[in-house]
């Protein structure tokens, strides 16, 4: 009906993209138009008013291709790409006020709205649809020195879908811990899955819901890189300094690279801190403490001077340090 609402330069026919998989053309719409972004935000306030809806996702999955504004006056044409962004945000902005308990999440695919001004709307933001572990885990450094860590969602965190990125299988542990330090969300199909696969699921899921508070609302410190070393530590801290999370990734770890002790940051110094372990790969080769009971309580000077040794063994090993300090 408004075939001007439209990306279109002067001259040139209308780009469509033709989906033959699911029987879709496509125009990539010049949200620069303000009746274009009050239509919008028309159309999705109706949807939420009328399905009662609590989660809504943003998939930017095509680029910003033919940017043309042919109507408007010349010295206005360049203008489309700061108006475009603001329109965006001002439709959901508006849509989030109305509607505070919807979860809206971004997606940095395509439009790359991964910015600051769309943090200040949406709940989650999924970071790339490659959730190939070991991918996800360099994403999540760069991420999150921009965006909080809780932001990172998408899909497919603990999923065998991602084997088709780069025919690389992870295990579900190592999916799911990477996946905690976000939004953890579950790709598989639950009704196919086999039971003691599920009861998995079901146990790292539990884990995460009485650990992420420190994730989600914590201090973050990078203690380790997997674009430098062939693990990775990432550190969360509560603001109260009484709980911390030590995540801690192997990619391809040989017995002669063992990792030296990582020295914590952010604690109290003369806390008492437990330490629980989580994600023994392997009791019967481990020359650590098995569980937290077994595992030493240390101050909190002791675990920043000193540091805390970890073992990882062969290829795409983890564990999560929880430190709790006693009262």
């Amino acid at each position: 009906q408004h075939p001007e609402w439209a990306m279109q330069f002067p001259g040139r026919e209308i780009y469509k993209h033709v989906r033959e998989d699911v029987n879709r053309t496509s125009m990539l719409i010049n949200f620069a138009r303000q009746e274009v972004a009050d239509f919008m935000l028309n159309a999705l306030r109706n949807l939420v008013r009328k399905t009662g809806i609590s989660y809504l996702k943003l998939d930017m999955n095509y680029h910003f291709t033919t940017p043309g504004w042919s109507d408007a006056p010349t010295d206005e044409q360049q203008t489309i790409w700061v108006q475009y962004a603001r329109n965006i945000t001002r439709v959901f902005s508006e849509l989030k006020k109305e509607f505070p308990d919807l979860l809206i999440e971004n997606c940095a695919a395509g439009g790359g709205r991964s910015d600051l001004s769309m943090d200040a709307v949406f709940g989650r933001i999924n970071r790339s649809d490659n959730q190939d572990t070991l991918d996800a885990i360099k994403m999540h450094e760069g991420f999150t020195m921009l965006h909080p860590s809780k932001m990172a969602g998408g899909a497919c965190h603990i999923s065998t879908s991602i084997f088709g990125f780069n025919q690389r299988r992870t295990p579900l542990q190592m999916q799911a811990f990477a996946g905690m330090m976000g939004s953890l969300a579950i790709g598989e199909n639950l009704l196919a899955c086999e039971d003691e696969k599920r009861k998995e699921i079901t146990a790292l899921v539990a884990l995460h819901k009485r650990l992420r508070h420190i994730p989600q609302h914590g201090q973050l410190y990078r203690l380790a890189s997997l674009y430098e070393t062939p693990y990775s530590a990432f550190e969360f801290v509560s603001h109260e300094k009484d709980e911390a999370l030590l995540f801690v990734f192997g990619g391809s770890v040989q017995f002669q690279a063992k990792i030296p002790p990582f020295k914590l940051q952010g604690l109290i110094h003369d806390k008492l801190y437990q330490i629980g372990i989580h994600g023994k790969k392997d009791p019967a080769h481990s020359f650590y403490p098995q569980s937290e009971s077994e595992a030493p309580a240390m101050t909190g000077r002791g675990l920043m001077e000193i540091g805390l040794q970890i073992e990882l063994l062969g290829d795409y090993d983890c564990r999560i340090i929880h430190l709790k300090s006693e009262e």
